[in-house]
């Protein structure tokens, strides 16, 4: 029976991280992704009425939490984004485990996407086989945010602050694949380490 590598890919915000997985995807492999698994969490009425107990009502508008106000509001205080990671972690967690025991033995390699793998690393209860970072250096990261996603250079600069720094994640990672130039060459570089 063949054991499934598990492979974390890791990056900061907007370096890129999406894209290199969305490549993956298209090359077949298999990938977790994390952040799909808080987005259904966050959509469950149990962490919704959890939400409107400790944030309050300000969030909601007909029933609905506004994601963007929310967001905005978290990543601007650490105490405050602490608080919304202790309330869904463990389910993000548990979420991610159920996703692996169903994919393993079935694909050489399975992905994890974790956007904050190193920060979150000793919750997470899991061992990776390697993990890669998708790596673009700091003003890079600004820029891009500016550019497509439409942030201002404070609030661009505001999220990367609420994240490890890019640098320090650099030295934690197993392998590093360079994003500061072109898709095709974030491509070939995730294709040179497909082949190691």
């Amino acid at each position: 029976m063949k054991q499934s590598k598990i492979i974390g890919i890791t990056g900061g915000i907007a370096t890129g991280k999406s894209t290199a997985v969305e490549y993956l995807k298209s090359k077949g492999y298999p990938i977790i992704d994390s952040d799909q698994i808080a987005h259904k969490v966050l959509e469950s009425p149990m962490i919704l009425k959890n939400i409107k107990t400790i944030f309050g009502e300000k969030f909601f508008k007909n029933g609905k939490l506004n994601r963007k106000i929310f967001s905005n509001y978290v990543f601007n205080d650490k105490k405050e984004l602490k608080k919304l990671e202790e309330l869904v972690y463990p389910f993000i967690i548990g979420g991610i485990h159920q996703r692996i025991v169903e994919l393993k033995d079935k694909f050489d390699f399975i992905f994890v996407d974790i956007p904050l793998l190193f920060e979150k690393k000793n919750e997470l209860n899991l061992t990776f086989d390697s993990i890669w970072l998708i790596y673009t250096d700091e003003p890079s990261q600004i820029d891009r945010m500016i550019r497509e996603r439409g942030l201002t250079e404070e609030e661009a600069k505001s999220r990367i602050k609420a994240q490890m720094p890019i640098e320090g994640k650099k030295q934690l990672a197993d392998v590093i694949i360079c994003n500061q130039g072109s898709k095709d060459e974030l491509y070939q570089n995730i294709e040179i380490n497909l082949k190691k």
